[in-house]
């Protein structure tokens, strides 16, 4: 599988705790660039992020996500987009 996400670019909603933090530690040793949403754990989601990188992802952006807001939801999308760009992914 490794090669298969290697630069690929994957979003982990709720990636500070619980099952959504063991998809991202998962993930991380197959190199993606990582985009990691949180609600209510900021110091955690650093936590998790900094392992990912560690762990082997090629980059990890955090971002706090609130599905109720439409704004935040944009931003979400637009990270996506930047995190892709950034890498060449296509």
């Amino acid at each position: 599988m490794s090669y298969l996400l290697r630069n690929k670019v994957v979003l982990v909603t709720g990636a500070s705790i619980g099952i959504g933090q063991a998809i991202a530690l998962a993930l991380a040793p197959h190199g993606p660039r990582l985009l990691l949403t949180y609600r209510t754990h900021p110091d955690e989601i650093e936590l998790v992020a900094n392992q990912c990188l560690r762990l082997g992802a090629v980059d990890v952006k955090t971002l706090e996500l609130d599905v109720d807001n439409d704004s935040s939801i944009r931003e979400v999308f637009a990270a996506i987009v930047n995190l892709s760009s950034a890498g060449g992914v296509r």
